[in-house]
């Protein structure tokens, strides 16, 4: 292992007006992030769960770009570096954002955490390690060069220690992947995680005092938020979206803490049914903690009837066949373990709701007051929020589950999945009793559910659909005329989408049921529809524009105010007529006009040649008409006047 180390004698700077009465962070397992906007930074607190996370504003728009930022367990402080200037700040729990010295760093990092022992300051980029002694500022920066396992480059925008074995985890952008990197010898392992086919990187790494990795990274494409929860043994994250500041961020946690977490595991509860609740205790605090006491009281009529898991010692003072646990004198040993209890609930518990919250109590930090924990829903984006137990009637959980209607499209299957619970039993009408069934054809069924307290009958009713659009016969339409296309439907589900197409793409109306166009020019109109089975129906439509310019054979211009023009006819509106040329029978020409339109008769030919009155006979005629699509078209007839 190589060490390079540079001298710095920069001095500390502080920010104007500084009282040193800021308040301190509490290290209560909670999460931050920095998210940098256009050269400003802004600080967040997030509040995680199973299901996504809340965030609060500590600190916004503070002008340096702050990245690489960790949790000083020591000083209950948050450090960072502006990427730009390589200096050092950090981050007081009341917004106070604090300028410290600069680092003469080597090279730009973005991927930083505090080591656990609260000592330093772990930089990392593509080529090394660099350590900061944020306790001796006057010691000079170490480095250590870095190396993978398959001699592979990587970029890594943060990274984090896991609370309890030490380990440094990072997410490489490069192979998007999780790694790990041993910050003594410069190792980075990125062969023991595979791909997880997220290439925009994960700029925020934390754990939370489970154990729990969590990253947020971003979807360039559609412009949001995603919250990454991974699994440390195969290296898969599951993934939520949410709403949040978007921009280059950075994240850190404090996780060495005592925390009390909570979750009930049944998807639904119902009366008669079992429900697992899960306690999970986390003592990241660096050591064996006793006489701890803790207490949970259910509902009444809710008994505790099973421990499936106690890892703590203590005395037992209430738990099965009653409903409160209460164990005193408890020893919590150093790490994150979970009691597992098996809860009846009882059978006139339909339609409650209840809340329900343990409390753990005992001595902390070496003092002589009692401090009590209440435990966090981990269903819940609250802190410290109590976990809601909410009975719903097997008739009403099942509404959701099992339609009265499936709709069957042309030529597929429908697959009815069934919750799978050891509280309910199925019956099927022809005598299966399966929790998973596929559906080919029109059938008529009923469904039995049955629990402990009552058996309820649903009827359902297969039916294979005749869905269709139709948007009726071509239409031929006079130029420039507006038509509307109404499609008659047949679905027995509502339609959920609608596609309008032509050659030239799609039409941006995706709900409409019905478009006006307009009749300039011949083209294809195809409908797409979807219904809320998933089913589709197509149909097209072609629509002709009626281009037909009519012209009198015989005019007779004799004053009588009938028929006294020759000129074009056409359909409306009126088509532009570049220009109308009439010649004698000798070719020579004896009326023109430009610019004019049809069913226009003063614009016409009066049967007059310098203005006196042309000879009965035969006169040929050429027009040049503009149609609404710029397409112009040559036309010529003859024409018989008489007198």
């Amino acid at each position: 292992m190589t060490r390079q180390f540079i001298i710095s004698f920069a001095c500390f700077l502080w920010i104007s007006g500084h009282t040193w009465a800021q308040q301190k962070f509490a290290c209560d397992g909670n999460s931050y992030i920095s998210v940098v906007e256009a050269g400003q930074t802004s600080f967040y607190e997030l509040f995680l769960s199973d299901i996504g996370l809340e965030q609060a504003l500590i600190s916004s728009n503070f002008d340096a770009s702050i990245n690489s930022v960790g949790y000083n367990p020591k000083d209950s402080l948050i450090y960072g570096i502006d990427s730009e200037t390589n200096r050092l700040y950090r981050l007081w729990a009341d917004g106070t954002v604090e300028a410290l010295q600069f680092i003469p760093l080597q090279g730009d990092y973005f991927a930083g955490d505090i080591h656990p022992s609260g000592d330093r300051l772990i930089l990392l980029n593509s080529d090394s390690i660099a350590i900061i002694h944020i306790e001796k500022m006057e010691t000079p920066v170490e480095y250590v060069p870095i190396s993978t396992m398959d001699s592979s480059n990587i970029f890594t925008t943060d990274i984090a220690y896991h609370p309890v074995t030490g380990v440094l985890y990072g997410y490489d952008g490069l192979q998007g992947k999780l790694i790990t990197i041993d910050d003594s010898s410069g190792l980075v392992d990125n062969l023991t995680y595979p791909n997880i086919n997220f290439n925009d990187g994960i700029p925020a790494l934390f754990f939370d005092p489970r154990g729990e990795l969590f990253g947020i990274g971003n979807n360039n494409a559609n412009q949001e938020s995603i919250l990454f929860n991974f699994d440390l043994n195969t290296g898969i994250p599951s993934r939520s979206a949410f709403q949040g500041a978007f921009g280059d961020r950075d994240g850190c946690s404090c996780p060495y803490t005592l925390k009390v977490f909570q979750k009930v595991n049944n998807p639904f509860l119902a009366p008669c049914s079992e429900m697992e609740i899960v306690l999970t205790i986390s003592n990241l605090v660096g050591g064996e903690l006793n006489n701890f006491d803790l207490i949970e009281t259910l509902p009444d009529g809710y008994i505790i009837e099973e421990f499936v898991s106690n890892p703590y010692s203590g005395t037992v003072v209430s738990g099965i066949g009653e409903n409160e646990l209460h164990i005193n004198n408890i020893a919590i040993p150093y790490g994150v373990d979970s009691i597992k209890m098996i809860v009846s609930i009882p059978e006139s518990a339909g339609g409650e709701t209840h809340s329900i919250q343990a409390q753990l109590s005992g001595f902390t930090n070496g003092t002589n007051v009692i401090s009590t924990l209440v435990s966090n829903d981990l269903l819940q984006t609250e802190k410290n929020s109590p976990t809601i137990i909410k009975v719903q009637e097997v008739e009403d959980i099942f509404d959701d589950q099992i339609p009265a209607l499936i709709e069957l499209c042309e030529g597929d299957t429908f697959n009815l999945v069934l919750p799978s619970s050891e509280d309910f039993s199925y019956e099927w009408s022809d005598g299966l009793d399966i929790e998973a069934r596929p559906f080919f054809s029109s059938e008529e069924l009923t469904l039995d559910v049955i629990s402990v307290c009552e058996r309820i009958t649903f009827p359902i009713s297969i039916q294979e659909t005749a869905f269709s659009v139709d948007l009726g016969e071509d239409i031929t339409a006079n130029l420039g005329e507006f038509i509307v296309l109404d499609p008659v439907i047949n679905s027995l589900s509502p339609i959920d989408s609608f596609v309008w197409k032509t050659i030239n793409g799609d039409i941006p109306c995706d709900f409409c049921s019905s478009i006006q166009v307009q009749a300039n020019t011949d083209i294809k109109y195809i409908l797409v529809a979807t219904n809320a089975n998933g089913c589709k129906s197509t149909d097209e439509i072609n629509l002709f524009v009626d281009r037909d310019i009519y012209a009198p054979n015989v005019f007779s211009p004799n004053g009588d105010g009938f028929n006294d023009y020759f000129h074009l006819f056409s359909s409306f509106p009126s088509i532009e007529i570049m220009d109308l040329t009439i010649y004698n029978r000798w070719g020579a020409k004896v009326f023109s006009i430009e610019s004019s339109k049809t069913n226009e008769e003063l614009a016409g030919w009066n049967g007059k040649i310098n203005g006196a009155a042309a000879n009965a006979g035969s006169y040929i005629w050429t027009a040049t008409a503009v149609f609404n699509d710029r397409k112009a078209e040559k036309i010529t007839g003859t024409i018989l006047l008489v007198r």
